[in-house]
């Protein structure tokens, strides 16, 4: 949904927004955690635990959310503590624009795209990559190493680093790819290391 008005399709993004909205976060500020379970309520197969599908996985929800309301929609969003959120004038507007779309879902609006073309491709550089290889073997890894899988080079800055490694958090977010997990906290003790 862009910030006119929503197609058939509800983004993760769009979700965060939206269960603002339900927890009440347009009249006051609301704790995270709120939000967090409104998101498995609303999206229980993508936010639910793998092996217990009827438990929230709160990894899940904190990276989506936290996406959104840095990259995507920070307009949307007032940080009224570290802990609260509130919704902005401008996004209870937008809510208030695609609540015929929200109301949809499950009646031919599905609430998720299809996995990413983009993530699937990120990832499959990463597991492609030699790092991934010495990772997985027990060699040792350096920041050489990394630099060609995350398109970065060794004297790239901290944020450059960040970026990538947030961008591929994501894609293994979407993938549920616990390995992938795995290789970037390690791949970011690197980087503290020798960046």
């Amino acid at each position: 949904m862009d910030h006119a008005k929503a197609g058939k399709t509800v983004t993760n993004n769009d979700l965060c927004v939206y269960a603002m909205y339900l927890v009440g976060a347009a009249e006051r500020p609301v704790d995270v955690e709120e939000i967090h379970f409104k998101l498995f309520e609303l999206a229980p197969k993508k936010f639910g635990c793998r092996t217990r599908p009827e438990i929230p996985q709160m990894r899940n929800t904190h990276t989506s959310f936290g996406h959104m309301e840095k990259t995507v929609y920070p307009e949307f969003v007032i940080k009224a503590s570290s802990t609260t959120r509130m919704l902005s004038a401008m996004g209870l507007q937008w809510v208030q624009q695609n609540l015929d779309v929200f109301d949809g879902i499950g009646n031919g609006v599905s609430v998720l795209p299809p996995k990413s073309r983009d993530n699937s491709r990120m990832v499959k550089e990463i597991r492609d990559s030699d790092a991934w290889n010495f990772w997985k073997s027990g060699e040792e890894v350096h920041i050489e190493d990394l630099a060609e899988p995350f398109g970065c080079s060794p004297a790239s800055g901290p944020a450059a680093w960040a970026q990538r490694i947030s961008l591929a958090s994501i894609a293994a977010e979407e993938l549920m790819d616990d390995e992938l997990h795995k290789f970037l906290d390690f791949a970011r003790e690197i980087i503290e290391e020798e960046g």
